[in-house]
């Protein structure tokens, strides 16, 4: 029993030292031009969580780059299909950028911190 418990303490402090903070969050629609946020990622963002509901390409810069995200094969630009959420580390005043595949629809951002 006793190893039991031990087991679950530490699976628990594990799983509280991983949780991130939401701080703000962006809604993007992702159209036939390429889209970028209007602010830059704030001073306490680490952690982007972003989700499409139709498949993009997203394109990531460090501040005053501009990113530009395009469907063109060799750029940039990752894709991600429909109905995804995903996880990636950023430095604070990344830009983001976003482009549809084919169908318009929105895209969510969250800026995250520890």
């Amino acid at each position: 029993m006793f190893r039991f418990l031990a087991l679950c303490a530490v699976l628990l402090l594990t799983t509280a030292a991983q949780i991130y903070t939401p701080i703000t969050s962006h809604v993007l629609d992702a159209t036939a031009t390429s889209q970028a946020i209007s602010t830059n990622f704030g001073t306490q963002a680490r952690i982007m969580r972003i989700h499409a509901e139709e498949d993009i390409y997203f394109s990531l810069g460090i501040s005053g780059s501009a990113p530009v995200a395009s469907i063109t094969s060799g750029s940039q630009s990752h894709f991600l299909p429909a109905d995804t959420t995903e996880y990636f580390r950023v430095s604070p005043g990344s830009e983001i950028a976003v482009i549809r595949q084919d169908t318009t629809g929105q895209v969510w951002i969250m800026e995250l911190s520890k």
